[in-house]
């Protein structure tokens, strides 16, 4: 089945924390916000530690603009 066109617009990254990461700087460097990378990873606080996998999902057509 074919995958609805939005759909293909999206790509998931796994992104594994280093030392010295936080949800802030690694929003910022994958271009989207604290409160998007705490929803896709079903986050409550804004804890992280080295090791953890976070989802992060991005958006193809904002990064050809």
């Amino acid at each position: 089945a074919a995958a609805p066109a939005e759909r293909a617009l999206q790509s998931k990254v796994v992104y594994k924390v280093k030392k010295g990461d936080t949800l802030f700087s690694i929003a910022k460097r994958h271009r989207t916000t604290v409160a998007s990378l705490k929803s896709w990873n079903r986050l409550r606080g804004n804890a992280i530690r080295v090791g953890d996998r976070l989802t992060i999902l991005s958006s193809r057509t904002a990064a050809a603009n």
